[in-house]
């Protein structure tokens, strides 16, 4: 049995972000049609709920890395999905409206990420590839809605709808991971990259130590 005061709702945040990145980069492949729009918005609108409470339930035990990510997330893909949502409400009304918003928000995710890539850098090696493709996958998509004169090239898609089909793949694979430690099966995440400086005493003198694998 997992220690209750210990307990995580991290497993089902993983396979939600899963399911979102993994559909969006099968949507950038070309395998769903513009009609999953509708589903698509609406799930990654309501699925915001289980974001708030799962970087609340990441506070509590102190683990502010998790609770951070969790809670931008939910942010952002529910802003994403409204965004989807009003955008095509907007091109059957005939409306116009401009992708550029969305450039920006794209990059300020971007932004994030770079800015707490390190901390994974120390981490699993199943961790880092999922930030890495997810990083990817949302710089191409913010070059591709900012419309610049070359943001339309068809290679752009085909890397953002893989990028994002590994970051669902991970995610998954790490809510597995969470979801079956309680049970005593370890899933291999592969070793860190770097290694953590290490203090080590020697009588009354500390000597940091680091080693890269």
């Amino acid at each position: 049995m997992s220690d209750i005061k210990k307990a995580t709702s991290a497993p089902v945040v993983m396979f939600i972000i899963a399911i979102l990145a993994f559909v969006d980069g099968i949507n950038l492949l070309g395998f769903l049609p513009p009609e999953t729009t509708l589903l698509r918005g609406v799930f990654a609108t309501l699925a915001y709920p289980t974001y708030y409470f799962a970087a609340k339930n990441h506070l509590e035990i102190g683990d502010e890395l998790f609770a951070r990510t969790f809670l931008f997330f939910g942010l952002f893909f529910s802003l994403t999905g409204i965004i989807m949502l009003v955008q095509m409400f907007a091109t059957m009304a005939g409306i116009p409206y401009d992708t550029k918003m969305m450039g920006v928000v794209w990059f300020v995710v971007v932004l994030y990420l770079l800015s707490v890539m390190p901390a994974f850098w120390y981490g699993d090696k199943v961790c880092l590839l999922f930030m890495i493709t997810a990083t990817l996958g949302f710089l191409i998509m913010s070059i591709v809605n900012f419309q610049f004169s070359f943001s339309f090239w068809p290679g752009f898609f085909v890397i953002a709808g893989i990028s994002f089909s590994i970051t669902g793949l991970t995610a998954a694979y790490f809510g597995m991971f969470l979801m079956l430690v309680p049970l005593g099966v370890v899933l291999p995440l592969g070793k860190p990259i770097f290694k953590k400086k290490e203090t080590v005493s020697a009588g009354s003198v500390k000597i940091a130590t680091s080693e890269e694998i």
